[in-house]
């Protein structure tokens, strides 16, 4: 995927998730994607952790990874993609607003994906 088109998909999520009236918590969905996954997944896990720390662009990257994994509910699917959504919205509001690690973030998620 080209960086034009990446660029595009993080505007399109920053814009979903604002015209939804409510800010998107990374946080309090890492919480919700938790108890849609009660049975261990080691990417959610990875993802969880990922999160604590700040560390965005590896939180993304295990989202991607555990959709990957067979046997998923309906329920897990969203709770991982409203995660990630939520996560990538907040990296762009903040990329927006001057933060130069939002920034960095958002350029290592464009070269993970042009790969």
């Amino acid at each position: 995927m080209g960086a034009n088109a990446v660029k595009c998909l993080f505007a399109f999520c920053a814009l979903t998730l604002s015209a939804c009236g409510k800010r998107a918590d990374p946080a309090a969905e890492a919480l919700q994607l938790q108890k849609a996954f009660s049975a261990s997944n080691q990417f959610v896990e990875v993802a969880v952790s990922a999160i604590r720390t700040n560390d965005h662009p590896a939180a993304v990257m295990a989202l991607e990874n555990a959709r990957a994994v067979p046997g998923l509910t309906a329920e897990q699917l969203m709770a991982l993609q409203r995660t990630k959504e939520a996560m990538i919205a907040d990296l762009v509001r903040r990329a927006e607003a001057g933060d130069t690690k939002a920034q960095a973030d958002l350029a290592v998620l464009e070269r993970s994906r042009s790969q």
